[in-house]
């Protein structure tokens, strides 16, 4: 701006410096509101703030032009006079703004990013600069790089040079010559009616042009592994570490590794010395607090894991372990029903009861029934009971020759019933501690201070005796029963014990958030979750490791169908005795009188 010619023509609020040149500011301050701001929000905020009072008077001025050209949107004004040292606290996030300063103590004075840095996600700022022109390019970079010290991406500085023309400056983090610089860059300018250059507010993250950005990361497979090549070098692998390598292609920049502890990551994140950080990274309140999540990079499930026993079984057991005890008393009572109904009849031999015993225990007879009654009643039990004991032979030879082990449990409330103790790590613990059977303390717990999930696993492949399941995520649970050779049988509980959504973890307010999320989705779209699924195996299927032999247990309806297959075979057998009856007796008419 012509700053002499403003500070001769100040004379107690009354400017003598042209108008036209006042009102061109206002034009332009009218056409981003109306072009940009109301296109984001219904409201902005205005900051005024110089030490110099002639300037504040005619940042007022200029003010007082806009609202007088402009539409009605509700608009928040501050105006800061840091001569007077009064300390007021501006509350609640500024979404868009506007800042008229003289320089880049004024911008301190401020203190905006105290109020946006607590929240997540992108603000926009236009940064008005009323300075001399010699004194513009110093002011501005300082600014800038205000601007990228506090994550404020969408910046822009606007200038009027002494010529009244209205410049439109501001910086990209990443470029081919630079790495997260803040070099002012020119943009745009304003002709009286408009800014020529679309949009203001540029993308700056579509291309990061190979810049080098760190990840904080630890193992725990099977999200983050990590191994020694020959040279020496550390090779990273996973789920985690694939999303980033997707999202290092699309986004164009290179990776940095570092290997920091589980522990670590509040700090790292907090002081921003990485740019990223993930390794079944789990949400919680205290790194909100401190650092920006992204959106959920993976849906996973703790369940719990137990310790399979083979089924305990003595002489007698294994005499009656294919069938239970309903299938048992129903086949006394068949037994029994058939020798009551047999001696309802004339003419019984006491050795056609004794037939039923053998032909149900499959031995052989010696008596042959010789009434027509006797020998249908053994027919029928015969057909009757050959099913029954191919079924018990089946499951005989079955039991021999696989492994049978104990019912699992089918739910945590069965857990509790069977006096389980969960196993857990200190941080899966703050996911488990409000499921009502553990905050009831009906379940005991065994919390162990390790931040490697697969450490109760280890525990409790250690415990030969006792009910203790540990409490783990479904996919580390996978992958520590396939690849690490348990020495027993670990098996996976059939249901959930709580759901798990891990993220990526940046500093608090970090402008890479949002396109991180944005490229998180588009893969997600595209089918990464589920490939990355099936790869591991966690897709529930019928031929998959969670089909597991227990006791073989005969229902209800499994004894009405034996029940309905006796019935059929009774059918039979009495009508193709009737039937053979009936022709024997007409041979028997016919040969009588030729006899």
């Amino acid at each position: 701006m012509n700053y002499s010619a403003f500070l001769v023509g100040h004379d107690e609020g009354l400017f003598r410096q042209d108008e036209s040149i006042n009102r061109f500011v206002a034009k332009a301050l009218r056409f981003l509101i109306q072009n940009v701001f109301e296109t984001l929000t219904s409201t902005y905020a205005v900051f005024i703030a110089s030490r110099d009072q002639p300037t504040l008077h005619w940042m007022n001025y200029i003010m007082m032009e806009l609202f007088s050209i402009t539409t009605a949107m509700t608009v928040q004004i501050v105006q800061i006079n840091a001569g007077q040292k009064v300390k007021f606290e501006v509350s609640g996030r500024k979404y868009c703004n506007i800042l008229l300063v003289q320089s880049y103590r004024d911008l301190l004075d401020i203190g905006l990013e105290s109020i946006n840095s607590a929240y997540d996600g992108m603000e926009y700022y236009l940064i008005f600069l009323q300075a001399r022109d010699a004194m513009i390019p110093r002011e501005m970079q300082l600014i800038l790089q205000y601007c990228l010290d506090n994550y404020w991406l969408h910046c822009n500085v606007m200038i009027q040079t002494a010529k009244g023309e209205v410049l439109m400056y501001t910086y990209f983090p990443y470029t081919a010559q630079d790495c997260y610089k803040a070099k002012p860059q020119f943009i745009d300018y304003f002709d009286g009616e408009r800014f020529q250059n679309a949009p203001l507010f540029p993308d700056k993250l579509n291309n990061l042009h190979k810049c080098q950005l760190t990840a904080s990361t630890w193992p725990q497979p099977p999200y983050v592994a990590m191994t020694y090549l020959d040279d020496g070098n550390l090779h990273y692998s996973g789920m985690d570490i694939n999303l980033l390598y997707g999202l290092s292609a699309h986004m164009n920049f290179s990776l940095k590794f570092e290997y920091k502890d589980d522990e670590r990551i509040k700090f790292v994140i907090r002081d921003r010395q990485v740019n990223m950080s993930m390794s079944y990274t789990r949400r919680s309140l205290e790194l909100d607090r401190i650092g920006s999540s992204t959106v959920t990079v993976y849906h996973t499930t703790l369940v719990a894991v137990v310790i399979q026993n083979p089924y305990p079984l003595s002489s007698l057991k294994t005499l009656v372990f294919p069938f239970d005890t309903t299938v048992w008393i129903c086949l006394l009572c068949s037994l029994l029903m058939t020798i009551a109904i047999n001696q309802t009849q004339r003419h019984t031999n006491p050795f056609t009861n004794l037939n039923f015993a053998e032909i149900l225990l499959g031995l052989s007879t010696l008596y042959r029934p010789q009434l027509k009654w006797h020998s249908l009643s053994v027919l029928t039990w015969l057909w009757s009971s050959l099913l029954l004991r191919s079924l018990y032979q089946s499951m005989i030879f079955f039991l021999y020759n696989f492994d049978i082990f104990e019912n699992l449990p089918k739910s945590l409330d069965t857990l509790t019933k069977q006096g389980f103790t969960l196993i857990s790590s200190r941080k899966t613990m703050t996911f488990v501690r409000k499921i009502p059977q553990v905050e009831e303390n009906m379940l005991r717990t065994i919390v162990l201070n390790s931040t490697n999930e697969m450490y109760q696993l280890f525990y409790l492949d250690k415990i030969s005796e006792g009910n203790y399941a540990a409490i783990v995520d479904k996919e580390i649970a996978r992958f520590f029963i396939d690849n690490m050779a348990p020495k027993n049988n670990l098996k996976i509980l059939p249901f959930t014990v709580n759901s798990i959504q891990t993220t990526i973890y940046l500093p608090k307010h970090s402008f890479l958030i949002e396109a991180i999320n944005a490229n998180i989705l588009r893969f997600f779209a595209a089918g990464f979750q589920v490939v990355w699924k099936l790869h591991n195996r966690s897709l529930e299927n019928p031929n998959n490791e969670d089909s597991q032999r227990t006791i073989s247990e005969m229902s209800l309806m499994h004894v009405i169908s034996v029940l309905e297959m006796t019935a059929i075979l009774y059918f039979l057998s009495f009508a193709s005795s009737d039937i053979i009856h009936k022709q024997s007796t007409k041979l028997l008419n016919l040969t009588l009188p030729s006899a």
